[in-house]
């Protein structure tokens, strides 16, 4: 399965992004137990997928988290990018690709973009109600509540760690002493 996956990445990358990653940084894994059906980590400049489906739907993930590789988020760029990715699809005549990620880009463009005062104030909220977990622990918690992989969730949020401590004091100057 590895290597099917190595294949299909290799197609894809050809196929639809040409001009994307031409040192060949960045690599494909295949995860058992990620959050969801695939995860990009520019850190690592990693790719990891837990599906083995095959066919166009491997091949529709795939775009779908290079995408996150050229375009953090789902953001405008990103959009944009997923559109010129269905533009390349339907010029080769993969009509289902197409479709399925224009249809992406169409749930995509709904969704409301995570702010950060939001995601700053749930951090806080969560330190305040449990300051004794370890600030690791609790972005992970935190990161996997806005859907993110907790490296870019910090790379996004810059604040966290200053946040987490702030609310660490004070959550533990408003505990009652015993």
């Amino acid at each position: 399965m590895e290597h099917d996956l190595s294949e299909q990445f290799e197609n894809v990358r050809r196929a639809f992004f040409p001009r994307w990653d031409k040192e060949y940084r960045w690599r494909i894994q295949y995860v058992d137990d990620l959050p969801s059906e695939g995860l990009c980590d520019p850190t690592t400049k990693t790719i990891s997928v837990n599906t083995d489906k095959g066919g166009d739907a491997t091949a529709i993930l795939l775009i779908h988290e290079i995408c996150h590789a050229v375009a953090w988020g789902h953001g405008k760029a990103w959009l944009a990018r997923m559109l010129k990715a269905a533009d390349v699809a339907l010029d080769r005549g993969d009509l289902s690709i197409s479709d399925d990620l224009r249809k992406q880009v169409e749930q995509y463009s709904k969704t409301p973009v995570t702010r950060a005062s939001e995601v700053y104030g749930k951090l806080e909220d969560w330190v305040f109600d449990r300051p004794d977990v370890p600030y690791e622990r609790m972005i992970e918690a935190v990161a996997r509540f806005f859907a993110m992989h907790p490296d870019m969730f910090e790379h996004r949020f810059k604040r966290c760690r200053r946040v987490y401590e702030k609310a660490k004091v004070e959550a533990r100057e408003e505990k009652p002493r015993e």
